[in-house]
């Protein structure tokens, strides 16, 4: 092991007004190893990246990268020196090539003009030092989720100056044996000397990866293991602060009323009210466009009592308006009608409310909704549907990007849902989430419906990952 760690953060400090997003953190990333960052959404961990990549500066505390001191005055700076950040949404180019997007910005050029021939090789050397048989001529567009995190990673490599890796929960999107390339592409990293960190609210995953962990609650770091002296039930307790009991599991709700109907070749997937109909199927397999084309157009579906939270929160938040505008959005006509103008009380009553039962942090429902985290921001987006008069939920993912105690919240808030006489359509690739919430669970792949399984004895999980293809 070196001297000294690629990085090291000491006694860092960040507050934004009132709040304390960071209250001495301190950090050590060593050469060749992976170090595995946790913690709750809004426990510190957005702020502390920032911090390091140059795109928020820390009230005090000081930051060294290979044993000096380091104070990046911009990301373009942290990253020349070596800090790479793969975000959960990739930067690239998609209609350009996957040559054009591994030398991004350093195309090799003669008299101003591009060399293609060079450019194909420089790419093709760049992707074959990760193992990666992506053809260099693809469009970025034709790429999986997968393999464009992948032309990323190459990307970074090629540059030449990627020491150190940051992943902020790189595996979200991902299936399971894209998880295994990914875990194979960071090894293969690792023994080039690159330093990575890696978020992930995916407890077995930081287990299986890290050499080291450390937890952060309330902004402060509350647990350090290494590789061997944790588990995931103890990551879990160090995250919350207390033991986290199972997922409840259904059982087996009579079916009440259809709600509405999504046709798809194989059939249709159907709501009932007081149900929850689980929808299963690997990236790329329809469920996202089946639920989209459920909630359109918009206004007559919100009008109609349907509901719904999509994968992406892009499509769902306006980020420049507070969290409470964000939840109340659908309800303005609905509480303008009652007193002919907007009931501003009952709002704030009602949002104040969902904070608390979602545990949004910070609490402050003033905050604009870019400034809370990425899992913060997704529980903004199901607290607007348990707001009013809805009779149907469609749900696409939206667990994805929160910690272990937010799923259990929105989990719950789901069951409650339906004990209550509401329809949902809940779509996961977290097979277990689904198996242990779904009364029924309807399995797509390529676009069409495999099989449809009712909660009893063949309600198993081999049995529906037989039916998505293995």
């Amino acid at each position: 092991m070196a001297s000294s760690p690629a990085l090291e953060a000491r006694d860092l400090q960040k507050a934004f007004g009132r709040t304390q997003a960071l209250r001495g953190v301190s950090l050590r990333l060593w050469a060749g190893q992976a170090h595995g960052l946790v913690g709750e959404n809004g426990a510190g961990k957005s702020s502390l990246l920032k911090i390091i990549t140059g795109i928020y500066r820390a009230d005090s505390g000081e930051i060294l990268l290979h044993g000096e001191l380091f104070a990046p005055r911009g990301p373009m700076a942290a990253r020349q020196a070596g800090i790479a950040l793969v975000p959960q949404e990739l930067q690239v180019v998609r209609g350009m090539s996957v040559a054009d997007n591994v030398l991004l910005g350093r195309w090799p050029a003669r008299a101003g003009t591009v060399r293609p021939r060079a450019l194909l090789a420089e790419a093709s050397q760049a992707l074959a030092r990760l193992g990666l048989e992506i053809d260099p001529r693809r469009r970025m567009s034709s790429l999986s989720f997968a393999e464009a995190q992948a032309v990323v990673l190459a990307r970074e490599l090629a540059a030449g100056q990627a020491r150190i890796l940051i992943l902020d929960e790189p595996t979200a999107s991902l299936e399971r044996a894209e998880v295994d390339r990914l875990f194979s592409l960071l090894e293969r990293m690792r023994g080039q000397g690159v330093a990575v960190l890696f978020v992930s609210h995916r407890l077995d995953e930081i287990r299986v990866l890290c050499d080291e962990v450390t937890v952060l609650r309330d902004g402060s770091v509350v647990a350090h293991h290494a590789r061997g002296g944790f588990d995931e039930a103890e990551l879990a307790r160090d995250m919350t602060g207390r033991e986290m009991g199972a997922l409840h599991a259904a059982s087996g709700r009579p079916a009440g009323p259809t709600t509405i109907s999504l046709p798809a070749p194989g059939g249709a997937v159907r709501a009932h009210a007081g149900r929850v109909t689980g929808l299963a199927g690997l990236l790329g397999a329809g469920t996202g466009p089946l639920l989209r084309r459920g909630f359109s157009p918009p206004g007559k579906s919100i009008a109609a009592g349907i509901g719904y939270v999509p994968s992406e929160r892009g499509r769902a938040l306006i980020p420049t308006l507070s969290v409470r505008d964000n939840i109340v959005l659908p309800h303005l006509d609905a509480m303008t009608a009652a007193l002919g103008r907007f009931d501003a009380r009952a709002a704030d009553a009602s949002v104040a409310e969902l904070i608390r039962r979602l545990d949004v942090r910070p609490p402050d429902p003033s905050l604009p909704a870019r400034a809370l985290s990425g899992g913060n921001q997704q529980k903004i987006i199901f607290a607007r549907w348990l707001m009013g008069k809805f009779h149907t939920l469609l749900l696409d993912e939206p667990t994805h990007g929160i910690d272990v105690a937010a799923k259990r919240a929105v989990l719950g808030l789901v069951d409650e849902f339906a004990r209550k006489g509401g329809a949902v359509v809940f779509a996961s690739a977290e097979l277990h989430e689904l198996l242990a919430l779904a009364d029924e669970i309807v399995a797509m792949r390529d676009g069409a419906i495999q099989a449809n399984m009712t909660r009893g004895p063949d309600f198993t999980e081999a049995r529906l990952r037989g039916a998505l293809g293995g």
